[in-house]
Parts: C-alpha cells; sequence; structure tokens
C-alpha cells in the first residue's frame, strides 16, 4: 500500500511540475482562436522549426518555467506549430513568418496585434509580450498616429519598440531617423531613447548616431551606466571585426578557386 501511495505521489508530483509552464494546446489555429473568444483570451503562437537553436531554448528553458506558465496560461490561449509541417506551413505563408522564432498575438477574430521575432530570458520576453497585450502599441494603430505627422516623441518611440519587436528592419530605420531629428541633447543621452542607441542596426560602427554615442558617451554613461554603454561600443567594434575577417576569408577562397581553376 505504501508503494502505491508513494507512486502515486510520484506521479503527481511529476504532473504539477510540467503544467507549472506554459499550457501549449494542441489544437488548430481555428479552435484556439474559438477558445480564446470564449474565454476572453488572446491566442499567443510559436512559430520554430525543428532546427532552430533559438526556438528550443525558448521551449526547454523559459516556456517550461512556472513564471511562463502563470502569464502565458492568464493571458492565452497558446498553440504552438511546425513552420515546415502541416498547418504550419499555411500559416507560414498567411502570415508572412521569415525569421525563427516569430511569436503572434492574435486577437479571438484571427487578426494580428502585435509580432515578436527572437526569443530572450523570461522577464524580458514577457515584457514585450506585455507591451503586445496593449492595443495602443499594435502596429496598426501605430502607423496610423504616425502618418498624420502630429505623433509625439514618445509614441514614436512605442513605434520604434514595436517595430524592434517585429524585426521590421528597413521601417525601422525611417521611424528612428525622423525620431531622432526630433529629439533635444538631453532626451538623446536618457534612458528612455537609449534603445535607439544601444540596437546595431541603428546605431552601426559608421553611422551618426554611433559618432554622438563616442562624443557623448560620458553622458551616456551618466544616465544610462557604463555597462550598457561600453557594451554597446564593444559589440560595434567585434561586429565591424567579424566582418573584416569574414570577408578576408571569403576573399582567400575565392583566390583558391582561381588557382585551381588555371
Amino acid at each position: 500500500m505504501k508503494k502505491i501511495v508513494c507512486l502515486l505521489a510520484g506521479v503527481f508530483a511529476c504532473f504539477q511540475l510540467f503544467s507549472q509552464g506554459v499550457d501549449f494546446k494542441s489544437v488548430s489555429l481555428k479552435e484556439a482562436l474559438e477558445q480564446a473568444k470564449t474565454q476572453g483570451k488572446m491566442v499567443f503562437v510559436d512559430c520554430y522549426t525543428t532546427w532552430c537553436g533559438p526556438c528550443k531554448m525558448m521551449t526547454e528553458q523559459v516556456f517550461s518555467q512556472k513564471e511562463a506558465g502563470d502569464f502565458f496560461n492568464t493571458h492565452f490561449v497558446n498553440v504552438k506549430f511546425d513552420m515546415e509541417k502541416g498547418e504550419g506551413k499555411e500559416l507560414s505563408t498567411r502570415f508572412k513568418i521569415r525569421a525563427y522564432p516569430t511569436f503572434l498575438l492574435l486577437e479571438p477574430d484571427g487578426t494580428e496585434r502585435y509580432r515578436i521575432v527572437g526569443g530572450g530570458d523570461l522577464e524580458e520576453f514577457i515584457g514585450r509580450v506585455s507591451r503586445g497585450l496593449q492595443e495602443k502599441n499594435s502596429l496598426p494603430v501605430l502607423e496610423k498616429e504616425f502618418k498624420t505627422g502630429k505623433m509625439s516623441k514618445r509614441r514614436m518611440l512605442d513605434l520604434v519598440m514595436t517595430l524592434q519587436d517585429a524585426y521590421d528592419g528597413d521601417r525601422l530605420k525611417i521611424v528612428a531617423e525622423e525620431l531622432v531629428k526630433r529629439l533635444t541633447f538631453n532626451e538623446k543621452v536618457s534612458t528612455p531613447y537609449w534603445v535607439i542607441y544601444e540596437d546595431n542596426s541603428l546605431s552601426p560602427l559608421t553611422s551618426d548616431n554611433f559618432s554622438f554615442l563616442l562624443k557623448n558617451k560620458a553622458a551616456f554613461e551618466k544616465n544610462v551606466g557604463e555597462t550598457k554603454v561600453n557594451q554597446k561600443i564593444a559589440s560595434a567594434y567585434s561586429g565591424m571585426l567579424y566582418s573584416y575577417v569574414a570577408g578576408f576569408a571569403k576573399k582567400e577562397d575565392m583566390a583558391r578557386l582561381d588557382v585551381m581553376k588555371q
């Protein structure tokens, strides 16, 4: 009898441990949307592939945590689809999925409110998803405001962050450049707008943004912190070094091919 009780206790403990994380339903997207409508929730879609390392990291290290379960199971009906199999293929085309992992926040009617490309640690990721839960941060709402030409600087920053999450590089550069033109010196070196100077796509080594960062390094360090500023600078220079080494290696390979052809 004691053995049976111990066995049942062990099974229950394992079930509790397993159920602590995000509860991804094994249903179609249509069924998930129907459940979301009934429960007054949104749908969270994990778009992954089997060969994607960051996808596996999110599954094993982030979505398995109790805190993740508490958050996502409360706000969403959660589903995940392999973008190279079954329904995932159709969804990949429908939502124009071009990078992995991509996470979609869908309204119960199936329209996309928010998109996050790339993972991260739990606290940061929940912060990004929380932004997406607010309708005011959706791309359609922000783009409509931007087109009026009367968008406040703070709302433009919201649009920058939404485009960063969506990994929409072309549109991001246009909006960020317009925002930087409108910022005062004190705003440029302040913490809220650090996301512009921290982003390697917006502030590469040869950019005006990076030159401004170097010229006013002390002001940035005072407001943002030495660690973040130095990490950004080091990242920019290491990226340039990597590009140089990769380019040199490619030239060497091409030279060897030319020799072999002779």
